[in-house]
């Protein structure tokens, strides 16, 4: 919703993503984005913030989750296709306590439901657990 939104529709990003470091940090989200030309970090920020809320509001039916969880995964999957990206891997799961984690990655994707994800937004996606960081060019 971020990139469709945000980037396509009202062009207020020249690109977003989001991603889960739910391994390190249960919860960790992190939202990237560049504002695109004429729009201050404040106002990104502000579009960002309304996503989350209606997120929160209106939670992915069954049919969009499994278009990420497919694109998670596949993308899990392709990365893993090299020997170095395989190594890297192999070595954060190491130090996570658990190399074998390594292969329920895909799995832990797999096992999102909408219920989940809501429950997950809404405890989670909160203002008093947000932290934001801003880059100013110069």
């Amino acid at each position: 919703r971020f990139y469709t939104e945000l980037v396509k529709e009202k062009q207020a990003f020249s690109d977003i993503d989001a991603f889960i470091y739910g391994s390190i940090d249960p919860g960790l989200l992190i939202i990237r984005g560049f504002p695109a030309n004429g729009y201050s970090l404040d106002e990104a920020e502000k579009e960002i913030s309304s996503i989350i809320d209606k997120i929160k509001d209106n939670p992915p039916d069954e049919e969009e989750l499994t278009k990420v969880k497919n694109k998670a995964i596949s993308a899990w999957m392709f990365s893993n296709i090299t020997v170095e990206n395989k190594a890297f891997h192999l070595a954060f799961f190491e130090m996570l306590g658990n190399v074998g984690l390594i292969n329920d990655e895909d799995n832990a994707y797999s096992s999102v439901s909408p219920k989940s994800f809501s429950r997950f937004a809404k405890n989670i996606l909160t203002k008093n657990n947000c932290s934001v960081l801003k880059y100013y060019g110069k």
